[in-house]
């Protein structure tokens, strides 16, 4: 008998995202060596084949949410998107809910365009997007190795197009290269260093979880109780990094491994700037 759940999609890190064909678009802008491009379960993602289309199916086709109804993305207006240069493109229909997590608003001007029209002073600098499906062993991504693993009824896919270390100057030089590229008439992004983004242990300022809630035991689950993710998934994938190097230290050490996402965060790392950006019709 057919298993039914829901499917919880992580965007983690730079894309490009607008509607096309009753579908959702999203371009992996390639960066070149210093980024990451991975898809699959938390902690289980492989690179993403170069230059491949990833499309999702199995889940419910009835969803309504965009991007475009989205209050904390930067939306760029009605510009024309390149076939070039990607990593990848990711195709997944309208979702029945987008959650707008980690919100970084500790700036009265935290983020704004060369365009005086499109200034921004909150950003979500994590997206999940909610699918229903009927048969776990129908939902696949097309294009990509992957084996997806429910837990009650929950799955995750975490797509990851951003840096797994620091990054520099030249490295925001070399984006908004890319991205002028990419996009026709692309404005150009001033991001302030000093921005940081809420953690994903401050369950108070999480973000509008939708119903959602937030346990004792660190994991998101639904309004009759039913497991959805681990809050640990919505950590960035470069402090993810390092608390992986911190597991080996653990074992090392023969200390206990219960307290890995116990500990605080390893680094106060700065908001990155691989972000999603909209284009609306």
């Amino acid at each position: 008998m057919p298993n039914a759940g829901t499917l919880y999609v992580f965007l983690h890190g730079l894309t490009v995202i607008r509607n096309q064909g009753g579908q959702m678009e999203i371009a992996l802008p390639d960066l070149g060596l210093d980024h990451v491009y991975k898809a699959g379960s938390w902690l289980r993602e492989t690179p993403i084949p170069a230059g491949a289309t990833l499309e999702l199916s199995g889940v419910a086709t009835n969803g309504t949410k965009t991007f475009e109804q989205t209050s904390f993305s930067v939306k760029l207006g009605p510009l024309k998107l390149n076939p070039a240069p990607r990593a990848a493109t990711l195709m997944l229909p309208p979702a029945r809910a987008i959650l707008e997590l980690l919100p970084a608003t500790r700036s009265p001007v935290a983020f704004l365009t060369r365009n005086p029209n499109i200034g921004f002073t909150q950003i979500a600098t994590c997206q999940v997007l909610v699918y229903d499906y009927a048969d776990e062993n129908q939902v696949t991504l097309t294009g990509q190795y992957w084996e997806p693993c429910s837990i009650g009824g929950a799955i995750s896919l975490h797509v990851i197009s951003t840096s797994a270390v620091p990054e520099g100057l030249a490295h925001y030089a070399r984006q908004e290269q890319v991205l002028a590229q990419l996009i026709d008439g692309y404005p150009g992004i001033t991001f302030p260093k000093h921005v940081v983004a809420a953690a994903w242990s401050d369950v108070a300022h999480l973000g509008d979880l939708q119903g959602l809630v937030a346990d004792a035991r660190r994991s998101v689950v639904t309004g009759k109780g039913e497991f959805a993710f681990a809050l640990p998934e919505l950590e960035d994938v470069g402090r993810r990094q390092f608390r992986i190097e911190r597991l080996g230290r653990l074992k090392q050490e023969l200390r206990p491994l219960g307290g890995l996402w116990r500990e605080p965060d390893p680094l106060d790392e700065e908001v990155t700037a691989c972000l999603p950006l909209i284009l609306n019709p």
